[in-house]
């Protein structure tokens, strides 16, 4: 991807697209092909989350996600699926995790 001024610098032989912005062009092609799993809105049925560790308000666990003891996970988290939350770890209000914590 390059814009038309930048056509002069580039091989004949080379295949281009040629968009007004690249940078632009560049990040909504980045996010029209993100394939981020939508989180979850709830807690998912198959997440294991500890009796000893505290939720916030409208916190999403997704499938298979394991919140262990004295986990803290602040106000609109989320946990997304298969991530592990180990004991006594404690995560802010509004923060996305997908992975080991």
């Amino acid at each position: 991807m390059v814009s038309e001024a930048d056509v002069a610098f580039c091989a004949e032989s080379s295949n281009l697209l040629i968009v007004p912005d690249p940078y632009v062009a560049y990040a909504l092609l980045a996010q029209y092909m993100d394939s981020t799993p939508k989180a979850a809105e709830q807690i998912a049925q198959s997440a294991v989350v500890s009796t000893k560790a505290k939720l916030g308000k409208n916190v999403s666990v997704g499938a298979n996600a394991v919140i262990e003891d004295g986990a803290e996970i602040g106000d609109e988290a989320i946990i997304g699926a298969g991530c592990f939350i180990g004991k006594n770890a404690k995560i802010g209000a509004k923060n996305s995790n997908y992975g080991r914590m």
